[in-house]
């Protein structure tokens, strides 16, 4: 579903987009871990679930809101 809107939305002109679009997803297998690594490693497993929980919080509320219906 990311894929298809996001391949609706670009156009043959948008060729350093699909390179970080795909780009992206890799990096944030090692972003995801050493951040979670860090909060656990100043707090417990509470910090960590309110720390990621908020952040996953917040960008599907701002995502949601910057979506606009193209049809």
């Amino acid at each position: 579903m990311v894929e298809a809107h996001f391949f609706r939305r670009i156009s043959k002109r948008d060729i350093n987009s699909v390179s970080v679009f795909r780009g992206v997803w890799p990096l944030s297998y090692i972003i995801g871990p050493v951040v979670g690594s860090v909060i656990l490693l100043y707090g417990d497993y509470t910090n960590l679930f309110l720390i990621t929980g908020g952040f996953i919080a917040v960008a599907g509320v701002v995502t949601t809101l910057l979506i606009r219906d193209f049809r």
